[in-house]
């Protein structure tokens, strides 16, 4: 099962301005999210990762990767994991990871932006070649393989055990 460990430096300085344009679309991926992977948590799964295929079995350069990780926060209304949400196209990549609530926690990309909002457009138009996938279950499937990812808090907890070990 491929995994990933979270890695700080691929964190995206972003401006609030274009933070919060990208928390106003957050609904929209989890539409995707949920369209191709159900619901994680009613079956007891870390996450998964679909490839994206034409329907000659072409795989067309999209992959979603979805996560649930973290501590479950119990609430009266809220029973939840944080999540990781990422899209690659080609060799570019945005994941966002939420808390919870649903606010946005990082995001990580491996996108130049030097403009304000290069990471929301990669995103808005990305989206919409998602949903013309998602509509169009003739042309296109998914394959998709489980995936586990190791969040901050783990990430810096195997750190620092490793450096215990190692005597440093």
């Amino acid at each position: 099962m491929p995994s990933e460990w979270y890695n700080e430096e691929a964190s995206a300085n972003l401006k609030q301005t274009e933070t919060d344009m990208i928390q106003k679309t957050l609904d929209h991926m989890n539409t995707i999210v949920t369209s191709a992977f159900e619901n994680l948590e009613e079956f007891n799964q870390y996450g998964g990762e679909a490839t994206i295929y034409n329907n000659n079995g072409v795989a067309i350069g999209i992959k979603l990767t979805h996560a649930i990780y973290g501590e479950e926060e119990f609430s009266q209304n809220n029973n939840k994991f944080e999540q990781y949400n990422k899209i690659t196209k080609g060799n570019e990549y945005i994941a966002i990871l939420t808390r919870q609530d649903g606010s946005i926690r990082d995001i990580q990309t491996n996108i130049q932006n030097a403009k304000l909002d290069t990471i929301y457009r990669w995103l808005i138009d990305t989206y919409k070649e998602i949903d013309y996938i998602v509509n169009s279950p003739t042309l296109f499937f998914l394959k998709r393989t489980d995936f586990r990812y190791h969040g901050p808090d783990e990430t810096k907890e195997a750190y620092k055990t490793s450096h215990i070990l190692k005597g440093k």
